[in-house]
Formats: structure tokens, C-alpha cells, sequence
């Protein structure tokens, strides 16, 4: 919710304010703007790990279905307009 707050608003102020208003939270600009900052890095360092572990991967897995038994299928449809 604090990293919600932190990245919703213009300012960490306006997040802390709104933590207060709909939460009931007391929490300082300052504290909104550091916890907001160090999730946004645990997650950027989360991002290039699963981009690390796509592009380790074969290349036959990158291009395999995520559909266990994908459909022979394709379906191409003309309105007729112009």
C-alpha cells in the first residue's frame, strides 16, 4: 500500500497524505519516499533476473508454447469493407 501511495501520487507528500486520509496510516514523506524507492529496486533486480534466466534458456524453449497441447488452428476472417 506505501509503494502504491509512493508511485500514485506527484509527490511522496500527496502518497503520505492519502495513506493517512484512506488508510489511517501516519507515515512521513520521507519514509513513503525510501520505502518506495527500495521496493522499486528489489523489483528491478527481480526484473533482470527473470530476463537473465529467459535468455539463458535454449532456444527451443524461448519459442515454446505456454499451451501444453497448443491447437493445430489459425482463423482468417475478411469483412469485405474498403
Amino acid at each position: 500500500m506505501i509503494v502504491y501511495a509512493g508511485i500514485k501520487h506527484p509527490s511522496f507528500g500527496q502518497g503520505s497524505e492519502a495513506l493517512a486520509a484512506l488508510a489511517g496510516l501516519t507515515i512521513q514523506e520521507k519514509q513513503v519516499e525510501r520505502i518506495s524507492k527500495r521496493i522499486g529496486q528489489e523489483r528491478v533486480v527481480e526484473r533482470d533476473r527473470a530476463v537473465q534466466a529467459y535468455l539463458n534458456l535454449p532456444l527451443m524453449e524461448k519459442v515454446r508454447s505456454p499451451i501444453d497441447q497448443p491447437v493445430d488452428l489459425a482463423v482468417v476472417e475478411m469483412d469485405g469493407t474498403r
